[in-house]
């Protein structure tokens, strides 16, 4: 008699990517992180709002090593895994800054750049050669 029961090969397919999770995954499951096949982790309905939210680590590896600070904003951020491995910039001098943080500080980097090449600033002491256009 053939047996009802799925293989434990397709059952474990359905299931969702999060090893902590053992619900299944939808007919569309959400699409997480990218996985170093490149393929994208499918999760179940749960898992994949609180990636969409951007709150996965906090949920599922709140006591995982590999927790640092942003040193900008002091957000905690999850440093530990590849799920938020695009969540952060390391910093030349060491440390980490969230994205948030990173995009701010490179346009302000970038329009102080910008202005000193389109608006010459005067000398300060007369001393110091103006600025060139």
């Amino acid at each position: 008699m053939a047996s009802t029961t799925p293989s434990s090969s397709s059952s474990s397919s359905k299931l969702c990517f999060n090893s902590d999770c053992k619900d299944f995954k939808s007919d569309r499951p959400k699409k997480g992180w990218r996985l170093r096949t490149g393929d994208l982790a499918q999760l179940c309905d749960r898992c994949g709002s609180a990636f969409e939210e951007g709150r996965f680590c906090d949920i599922f590896h709140a006591n995982a090593s590999g927790w640092r600070n942003c040193e900008t904003c002091r957000k905690r951020i999850h440093c530990g895994c590849i799920v938020s491995s695009n969540t952060f910039v390391l910093l030349d001098p060491g440390g980490i800054e969230c994205f948030t943080c990173a995009r701010k500080n490179i346009i302000l980097v970038g329009f102080s750049i910008v202005v000193r090449k389109c608006v010459p600033l005067p000398p300060l002491s007369g001393l110091e050669p103006s600025c060139n256009v």
